[in-house]
């Protein structure tokens, strides 16, 4: 219902933005976002999000929404970093959407090294990467799971964090791919929060010495 309201909506504002190329450029996405995107979210989610983007290209009220929708959906807790996301940089849509997907990057790698710390107490995994702690976990998750986790890493969080080679348009993602980065690393993330007990303390932010417990260790691995 939420969609198909937006939608009759979005058809009236699509008439009034379409010709401009900028606008264009911003609601284009990768062939595999836009799959991985497919494959993961419910229909309904898939075309809210692309209406949601819209929406923050079209400016005005009906930006306005689409931000407190976005800043509702991803919530404040936990502080680090998803406050961060969703005070300062969802709000800066259609601005800054690197920032957005290296965020939203950063959550879903805090809560796979949750998983890794309770896969293997004893070991130190803070410093290692989220492409280190999948494959340390590959006989942990199931195949389909970690086949997400890769695809993850490969569309969104490595180029967020490593990739500035951007000469053939303005920014390294759209705004598309920056709304529906989110609503991955959303969803992606509520199955992922139900495999570890640190993960779900993180996730409320009910222990204050949650880093601590990630970073501490005598013994290292190796990846």
């Amino acid at each position: 219902m939420f969609s198909k309201i937006l939608g009759s909506l979005d058809k009236l504002l699509y008439f009034f933005i379409k010709d401009s190329s900028s606008v264009i450029e911003w609601l284009s996405i990768s062939e595999n976002i836009e799959k991985l995107a497919k494959e993961q979210l419910t229909p309904d989610l898939f075309d809210q999000a692309g209406i949601i983007a819209r929406y923050i290209v079209t400016g005005g009220l009906q930006r306005g929404y689409a931000i407190g929708h976005l800043c509702r959906y991803v919530g404040y807790k936990p502080k680090r970093p998803l406050m961060y996301l969703s005070t300062d940089h969802i709000r800066s849509l259609p601005n800054n959407t690197r920032d957005v997907v290296r965020y939203c990057g950063d959550y879903l790698d805090v809560i796979v090294k949750c998983i890794a710390k309770d896969n293997a107490p004893k070991l130190f995994f803070t410093p290692k990467s989220l492409t280190g702690n999948v494959r340390f976990l590959e006989k942990k998750l199931s195949n389909d799971l970690l086949d997400v986790l890769r695809k993850y890493d490969e569309y969104l969080y490595l180029p967020a964090k490593h990739d500035f080679n951007s000469m053939e348009k303005k920014h390294k993602f759209t705004v598309k791919e920056a709304v529906y980065a989110i609503y991955l690393t959303m969803e992606i993330s509520k199955g992922l929060v139900t495999l570890s007990p640190l993960a779900k303390e993180y996730l409320a932010d009910t222990n204050p010495n949650i880093w601590g417990q990630m970073a501490f260790s005598k013994d290292r691995y190796n990846v």
